[in-house]
């Protein structure tokens, strides 16, 4: 059985973090786990101290996965995703199965992701298979996503610090038959290892995250045990 985390930050970009790529990633093996996903914060605070063009701000976004993928020198999966937050609002959304490609072709001088919509993201996201969770979407000063446009939402978020009411989160995916999702939302020393799904196989690629996201993992990982498809 292996164990992935889906929602990890450092702080070489997750402004708001304090661990380093590298503390994370021993963190990780320590926990046991096969794989991890970075989730760096891809907002407005990520970026507004990075001069230059959109090129220079993803090669700074890039920076926090590259070095967590360095540290790892391969005793542990690296993937990369991000958690998005665009102008609107402050919801936050988790997006699996990216690629450095894709995040250097959406965002230019005519387009990038914090100026998009969620229902244009969305539509990007799902023209390049590429799935879309809201995290955490009844924290608050967070509003409810319509789930025709989501892929899933995060039923139960780890973090100590946010009231995130992820019992809520577990009744609104069965009533919209939503993909769930668990994350450790981790930032600091106390978030490792609260979050995240089993699988039978080891997470090696996007390709097979999605892919077995996309399948319903049998065990979702919580602080308190499992909760179960």
């Amino acid at each position: 059985m292996f164990k992935t985390e889906t929602h990890c930050h450092t702080n070489a970009v997750s402004r708001c973090a304090s661990q380093t790529p590298k503390q994370q990633i021993e963190a990780y093996i320590e926990c046991g786990y096969s794989t991890v996903i970075i989730t760096e914060h891809f907002s407005d605070s990520s970026f507004e101290h990075i001069e230059g063009d959109w090129k220079n701000k993803i090669d700074h976004f890039l920076s926090g996965y590259k070095k967590a993928k360095e540290a790892a020198k391969g005793r542990i999966e690296v993937l990369l995703g991000m958690e998005l937050r665009n102008i609107y609002n402050a919801n936050d959304y988790l997006v699996y199965g990216i690629t450095e490609e894709f995040l250097y072709k959406y965002n230019n001088n005519d387009e990038n992701f914090l100026e998009m919509t969620i229902e244009t993201f969305s539509d990007i996201a799902h023209e390049n298979d590429v799935l879309l969770f809201q995290a955490h979407p009844f924290r608050n000063y967070m509003t409810i996503t319509d789930h025709n446009i989501l892929d899933g939402i995060e039923v139960y978020n780890g973090c100590v610090r946010h009231m995130s009411r992820n019992d809520i989160c577990e009744m609104w995916a069965k009533k919209y038959n939503l993909l769930r999702n668990s994350g450790s939302d981790a930032h600091h020393e106390d978030d490792w290892g609260r979050g995240g799904f089993i699988t039978q196989q080891k997470i090696t690629n996007n390709k097979q995250l999605v892919e077995e996201m996309k399948r319903k993992p049998q065990l979702i990982i919580t602080a308190e045990g499992f909760l179960y498809k």
